[in-house]
């Protein structure tokens, strides 16, 4: 492992993190798209579909649920005799319907209308994407180090049974990847800031199957401070070459780097964790880490 020397310290790597996540936060997006359904578009929101959603491993780090004002994407599908619907470019019984959460269930003020006899499979995005689609490119912010940016950042998608109720399920899972750092306090580490390096910004999203890739260039982003010198960022799923320069940490305008000595693979709904320990004197690297499942 080689770090570039400036200054002569070193970051060593000695032992694991505790994980924290997220799934939730402001909608900062624009009014909804128009629902695409039918009838006459009089119906209120208690005559329309709701929904029930939940999260498929521990929310927040302190909490187990979204927040007031938390918005996503809603798709509907025809389907039959309990079979999942076919999710479409276009032509769905209803297309990216906004919907917000009002403390206990998502509602709408143009809802999607559940039908008389059949049955409809549901879609969903968190957080509302006014692109979203069949198939769709989701984009992270590239600055997370305040909450809403990296709240907004957490790719989660939902998909539902085949149903004909008017209170509908949605489990929802974590799409990308969640990468933590923790550093030592004994040089001022509360004060760093983290900005990853050489890593995909964009994820190519396919709601029929659930998968989630990497597209586009690299490029950088700024991590999360959690306090207690923890730092986190959400990124695609990707893998990194063994030798790639993968973070620049700055402590009190003193420049550290980490060229990851092992190649790593980020993969879709898992956390991955790493304690940087930082010496005065020394040059030496060493780095440990591990990996713990969303869902």
């Amino acid at each position: 492992m080689k770090i570039l020397p400036f200054p002569l310290r070193s970051v060593i790597l000695v032992l694991p993190l505790a994980m924290l996540w997220s799934c939730g936060g402001s909608d900062s997006n624009d009014d909804p798209e128009p629902a695409q359904k039918p009838g006459s578009g009089t119906e209120t929101t208690q005559k329309g579909i709701q929904f029930v959603a939940t999260l498929q491993s521990p929310a927040r780090a302190t909490e187990t649920t979204f927040e007031n004002g938390d918005a996503i994407s809603v798709f509907a599908v025809e389907s039959t005799n309990g079979n999942q619907g076919y999710l479409a470019s276009s032509g769905n019984y209803a297309s990216n319907v906004k919907y917000t959460y009002n403390g206990s269930r998502f509602t709408s003020t143009n809802p999607i209308e559940k039908p008389v006899d059949d049955q409809l499979t549901y879609f969903a995005v968190y957080p509302y994407t006014s692109t979203a689609s069949n198939i769709f490119t989701f984009s992270v912010n590239t600055n997370q180090r305040t909450k809403a940016n990296y709240t907004l950042s957490d790719l989660c998608t939902a998909t539902s049974a085949s149903v004909s109720t008017s209170t509908v399920d949605l489990p929802f899972r974590h799409r990308l990847s969640l990468l933590s750092i923790t550093l030592d306090a004994s040089v001022g580490a509360s004060a760093a800031t983290i900005e990853l390096q050489n890593v995909y910004t964009k994820a190519s999203v396919n709601l029929n199957t659930g998968t989630v890739s990497s597209s586009g260039t690299k490029g950088t982003i700024a991590m999360l401070p959690l306090g207690n010198n923890e730092y986190q960022a959400v990124l695609p799923p990707q893998s990194i070459s063994k030798g790639t320069l993968l973070a620049n940490i700055t402590i009190g305008g003193e420049l550290f780097t980490w060229n990851i000595s092992e190649a790593a693979s980020f993969a879709s709904g898992r956390a991955y964790g790493y304690t940087l320990t930082i010496e005065n004197g020394k040059v030496e690297v060493v780095f440990n880490g591990y990996i713990e499942p969303w869902n």
